[in-house]
């Protein structure tokens, strides 16, 4: 997969972007969820890296937005929120929050309609 940087902000809000869409846990075979998750978990600690994001300190609180970019029908709320499982596997991995308890992150995911497949994460600090 290839790697897009948005913007190399030094400073929040942090905006990382990246091509396709994870699978819903229990949409697809749990050795195609596990790839799925360290694929992502490669990418976002990379995007991290480059943009210089630094890593979350114990207790911080971050804003966490998740935006699913897709052509043709959206997913429901529920299937969103069940979506960003795994980038927030990925972001938790890379350092970038804490962990995906609500005490360490304030959460939004939504999705819209597009020409092209990409997730799109917002971080700030709360």
């Amino acid at each position: 997969m290839k790697l897009v940087k948005l913007s190399a902000l030094a400073a929040p809000p942090w905006v990382l972007e990246i091509p396709g869409i994870p699978a819903r846990p229990g949409a697809k075979h749990w050795r195609v969820i596990h790839k799925q998750k360290g694929e992502w978990k490669i990418q976002v600690k990379q995007l991290m890296r480059s943009l210089r994001i630094p890593a979350c300190q114990p207790g911080e609180r971050r804003i966490v937005a998740i935006t699913f970019h897709r052509p043709g029908v959206l997913s429901d709320k529920d299937n969103a929120y069940a979506q960003a499982k795994i980038p927030l596997d990925a972001c938790t991995f890379a350092g970038l929050i804490e962990d995906d308890r609500p005490a360490c992150i304030d959460l939004h995911v939504t999705t819209k309609s597009s020409g092209k497949s990409f997730t799109r994460i917002v971080i700030e600090q709360a």
